[in-house]
Order: structure tokens, then sequence, then C-alpha cells
């Protein structure tokens, strides 16, 4: 598993899933460094193109939870891009940290972590 020099976050969101032509592990195994003990949750929302191995123990070590969620359609994710474009939903005020992580050499991707609802 890859360890990514970031605070322990509350909620890790998976929108990549697996995509069996990268040489990359899953985002998941990224998610579950990140997520704090006891408390972390990983929402996979992300899709996979084939079946994926994982190691359970760092779940059950860690005592996270992980959720599957799917279900929008393409009018649900214009409309969402629409409230953000129109700024009637301010996405900065959702983001606690944004990280950058090397996954390949010379491709760095940013990773925003949503803020937990108190």
């Amino acid at each position: 598993m890859q360890t990514v020099s970031t605070p322990a976050v509350d909620i890790a969101y998976d929108c990549v899933g697996y995509m069996k032509d990268r040489p990359e592990p899953p985002v998941i195994e990224q998610a579950l460094s990140m997520v704090r003990d006891s408390t972390g949750r990983i929402i996979e929302i992300g899709m996979f193109e084939d079946i994926v191995p994982l190691d359970f123990m760092p779940i059950v070590f860690k005592q996270v939870s992980v959720i599957g969620s799917f279900g929008f359609s393409r009018e649900d994710l214009a409309q969402a891009l629409d409230l953000i474009r129109t700024k009637k939903v301010d996405r900065q005020g959702l983001i606690s940290v944004t990280s950058s992580c090397l996954t390949r050499p010379r491709r760095r991707l940013k990773l925003r972590v949503m803020r937990r609802s108190p």
C-alpha cells in the first residue's frame, strides 16, 4: 500500500475506481492509508473495470467503513456542475485540505478531501 503524507481525514472519496490498464494500485488502497482509525469512512463512487484483490486487514485493524455509492444520471451530474458553475454551491467550503501526491513519475494529481459535517 502506498503511503500518502497528508493529515488523517474523516472521509475519502474514491471517484476513480480501477482501470485495469493502469499500473498504479487502486485508489481505494491510498484511501485506506489516509482515513482516520475507528471513525474513517471511504466512499466508493468510482467504477471498477475488473476484479480487484484487496487486503481487508487494514480495514479490520483501522476499523474503518467502506461505503459504495451509485445512483446518478447524466442530468444529476449536469445539474451538480451547473450549481458549482453558477456559484449556487460554494465547493470551497466543503474542502478542508488539498494535497498533491506523486503517483507516477512526472505526473502530479490533486487530492481533494471533503470536510465532515459536525
